[in-house]
């Protein structure tokens, strides 16, 4: 039975639902390079991301187009990777290989969700719409608040204050700026006080 279902040929939406099992599978590498013990999945990003965005937006926002959004914006990580500037290559290169790893994974997919799924990719990417800027704000805001649950429980070897320092700049919105304030205001103040700027690099 088990050699008769591995020749079974397999639907789209199966080989794609498998397949999104790499973000289940695929750690942080922001977390991995600072030695974050045990640290979150891809998925466990994306789904805390969308439930941010959700959580956060005003009134007028597609709360459908948010969910969309932030659940597929890591899907090109499918076929590639989490990368980062260590990895020795320039912007325009990533971009490369992440459309490169997303158009292999699209490929996959059933005919009616295909280009849907791309597009949603694609307005993250280029920005395009205030839903797809709420998104990046509530992909910034989980990895703060990640990077706040492992700084208070000591779970890495680089500290991770940095995050403090630097991202809850990279906020753009209005209630991604807010929810900011109350990181910066809960960093542990020993932290901030220990910490040397110049030791870290900007890894993602």
């Amino acid at each position: 039975q088990r050699d008769a279902f591995r020749m079974t040929t397999r639907s789209p939406l199966f080989k794609t639902i498998e397949a999104l099992n790499g973000l289940k599978n695929q750690k942080r590498r922001g977390w991995v390079i600072r030695g974050v013990k045990n640290p979150e999945s891809v998925a466990e990003h994306s789904w805390r991301s969308a439930a941010i965005a959700l959580a956060i937006a005003p009134k007028g926002y597609n709360k459908e187009k948010l969910s969309k959004l932030a659940l597929l914006h890591d899907i090109s990580e499918i076929f590639g990777k989490d990368y980062t500037p260590v990895d020795g290559i320039t912007k325009e290169q990533k971009e490369k290989l992440e459309l490169k790893s997303l158009h292999k994974f699209v490929r996959l997919l059933p005919k009616e969700i295909s280009k849907d799924w791309e597009n949603a990719w694609m307005e993250m990417e280029s920005q395009s719409s205030k839903e797809a800027k709420l998104v990046k704000d509530a992909e910034i805001l989980d990895m703060l608040f990640q990077a706040l649950e492992y700084q208070k429980r000591g779970n890495y070897k680089k500290d991770l204050t940095e995050f403090h320092m630097r991202d809850i700049k990279r906020l753009k919105t209005k209630p991604g700026k807010k929810l900011g304030r109350e990181i910066k205001a809960a960093w542990p103040k020993s932290a901030i006080k220990k910490f040397d700027a110049k030791k870290y690099k900007y890894h993602y």
